[in-house]
């Protein structure tokens, strides 16, 4: 609601400022009402504070559930993670009790049982053990013994003992 003057195209002796030919014409300065000017700036500022209160609450209220979801989840995923945990335990060992077990026994091929350099043969020193988990149509575990031979004889340049490599 501006209070405004209308101007009709005549200007009054205070509207010219100047002396002589040149001299400039000023608009008459509009009216205003104050009281009104106040009133609508007030009431925005009003609106303003109360949609800052509205959104200060909404932000509150979003932590709060963001914090209780974030509480739960933590709960849930606990138990989850227990949950799964007992259960892959109980597959490893009845995977573990269900397995049969097979036992090969690997012994090197006749020419590595004796000495490349003298031909003296090598005795059997032992075994190396490895096992190896496989998983076919049925489980089983296999074990395989690898037979380890030594030499007899003082060559140097023969190594020591032999044994099948691992599978």
């Amino acid at each position: 609601m501006d209070m405004r003057t209308e101007d009709f195209g005549t200007s009054s002796a205070a509207d010219i400022v100047g002396d002589g030919p040149q001299h400039s014409l000023r608009p008459a300065p509009e009216a205003v009402d104050w009281k009104v000017l106040h009133g609508r700036e007030r009431d925005r500022a009003v609106a303003a504070e109360a949609r800052c209160e509205d959104l200060r609450w909404r932000e509150v209220r979003a932590r709060h559930r963001t914090r209780s979801l974030e509480t739960f989840l933590a709960k849930s995923r606990a138990k989850l993670d227990a949950a799964g945990e007992e259960i892959r335990e109980v597959r490893r060992t009845a995977k573990r009790a269900l397995a049969r077990e097979r036992e090969e026994r690997v012994d090197p091929p006749e020419e590595a049982r004796s000495c490349p350099c003298c031909g003296k043969p090598r005795v059997a020193n032992g075994w190396h053990e490895s096992e190896v988990v496989e998983i076919e149509a049925k489980v089983h575990r296999r074990r395989i013994f690898r037979s380890r031979w030594r030499r007899e004889c003082e060559c140097a340049s023969a190594p020591s003992e032999v044994a099948v490599p691992p599978p």
